[in-house]
């Protein structure tokens, strides 16, 4: 992305940061924070919200909220959905803690007449600057 001048979003499991075997540490993601990428919270441990109490909801969303600020320097106002699903409950929660908005797994352009709380996105993996301009291409028609 860097290479190409562009910018992306990216989601964190939080309690994966700096363990051995996983994606990224903090400091690639320092890096990344400092060359304009957005790093957002995807939870502490990326437990379902629609399968858990209202206070594990506010333990996980702050956890991720708490490690991005202490090892990134992130203060994180986005979350994403672990698995896509979420429930009214997990909106409420979301704005006592001063979150913004929030993406699910469903594909394709967010709009904030969707609903902030409900954003589709282009999930993103490794592939060649041709595999990723047809992706887009298909969203810009």
């Amino acid at each position: 992305l860097k290479e190409h001048g562009m910018k992306a979003t990216f989601f964190i499991i939080t309690d994966k940061t700096d363990v051995e075997g996983w994606y990224m540490n903090s400091n690639m993601l320092k890096e990344m924070h400092k060359d304009g990428m957005g790093i957002e919270n995807h939870t502490s441990r990326h437990i379902e919200f629609t399968k858990i109490s209202r206070e594990d909801k506010i333990a996980i969303i702050k956890e991720g909220i708490n490690t991005l600020k202490e090892k990134v320097g992130v203060d994180s106002k986005f979350v994403c959905y672990p698995v896509g699903r979420y429930d009214d409950e997990t909106i409420e929660v979301e704005k006592e803690l001063g979150i913004k908005a929030a993406v699910t797994t469903e594909v394709g352009i967010a709009k904030a007449s969707d609903g902030m709380y409900s954003l589709k996105r282009i999930r993103m993996s490794p592939m060649d600057i041709e595999a990723f301009k047809s992706i887009f291409s298909e969203f810009l028609k």
